[in-house]
């Protein structure tokens, strides 16, 4: 029997903690953001050297695709962001962590020479609150394979959209959300048995923009992505008529299974997708919030291990790699979290996720 309670700030677990270490994931509600008196972020190009010309890439379609990375966030109609690409750029010999503006560019990051990322969001916190931070990519970017398509010896521009919608979530707190079950682009196999893939899902999705491996040839964003960036910044009147479904995820022994993945499957289409999701946390409990009234199909599942998380070592510790999928079918209730029994789910997958 489900119990509802009054619905308050529930969790879900795609954010980074505003106090604590900074690759926990957290609530909502202790989610590290940007307050509302400090949108809209104002960023500027970083002037250097760096900008690879190999593709064709000049500094006008260098900013165009910056714009269009801000568009993607700031044009989700139920959240409330706001970002700005300013005019005046920054030599990159002036820049500085403590100048208070945020800037995005090809940096000259030792750390790119020989390692194997291609760029990352660097957050500035002072007490725990964010008060700036800057995208550097790689100035070696187009000569790694992507990471949804291995065989493909260089990236292209097309390739850059989505990897800056990604720094551009993070710089906005968004942390790594899950994979879905394949990579985009490769298709499923043919042995899967019925039941694997929720009912009426018969192809497979690119990856959320936000999560570890995301799919960088698709520059769109998820429901998982838009879900994510709207619980951070709700739009007026987003949450008063939604509804969440808590619970916790055990073995049969009872122990928790942490970091597995609780995601939503999505039939107001006129195909079924993946919807949003939520991690487990370290006890096996997860909130999906802001969840529409009526009939939820969830689908338990664990983290694909083909790239790395940063709670995959946890994950694997506690066998949660190892869980064969579960399905269940919820109801949400406007305005309540609606909290279910235990699921259970049985060891025993047998096979690399």
């Amino acid at each position: 029997m489900a119990a509802s309670l009054p619905a308050s700030p529930g969790e879900t677990y795609r954010f980074f903690q505003r106090l604590g270490d900074w690759d926990e994931v957290t609530s909502s509600a202790g989610a590290r953001v940007w307050a509302a008196g400090d949108l809209p972020l104002r960023f500027r190009m970083l002037e250097n050297g760096n900008l690879p010309e190999d593709e064709g890439l000049d500094a006008a379609r260098w900013r165009e695709i910056n714009r269009e990375s801000i568009a993607a966030w700031v044009d989700v109609p139920s959240a409330a962001v706001g970002i700005v690409l300013e005019a005046e750029a920054v030599p990159a010999d002036q820049a500085s962590d403590a100048d208070g503006i945020n800037t995005i560019g090809f940096s000259s990051y030792e750390g790119f020479v020989d390692g194997w990322f291609s760029g990352f969001a660097r957050s500035v916190r002072e007490n725990g609150e964010l008060v700036g931070c800057d995208i550097e990519i790689s100035p070696f970017y187009f000569d790694r394979s992507p990471v949804d398509d291995p065989a493909k010896e260089r990236r292209t521009i097309p390739d850059l959209h989505g990897i800056m919608i990604h720094e551009m979530g993070h710089c906005l707190g968004l942390a790594h959300t899950a994979m879905n079950p394949m990579w985009l682009g490769q298709p499923g196999p043919s042995d899967w048995e019925p039941g694997v893939l929720p009912e009426g899902i018969e192809a497979v999705q690119p990856h959320p923009i936000m999560s570890y491996g995301s799919s960088f040839r698709s520059s769109a964003l998820t429901p998982d992505d838009i879900h994510a960036i709207t619980l951070a910044y709700p739009a007026a009147g987003f949450l008063a008529s939604r509804g969440a479904i808590g619970g916790r995820v055990v073995f049969p022994d009872g122990d928790p299974v942490p970091m597995a993945y609780v995601q939503a499957v999505d039939y107001s289409g006129s195909e079924a997708a993946f919807g949003p999701g939520a991690f487990t946390d370290r006890r096996g409990y997860f909130m999906l919030e802001g969840m529409r009234p009526g009939p939820l199909h969830v689908w338990i599942r664990p983290l694909i291990a083909s790239r790395a998380h940063g709670n995959l070592e946890l994950a694997m510790e506690a066998g949660s790699l190892d869980l064969v999928d579960r399905q269940r079918w919820f109801r949400v209730r406007a305005g309540e979290v609606t909290l279910v029994p235990d699921i259970v789910v049985e060891r025993g997958r047998g096979v690399e996720p």
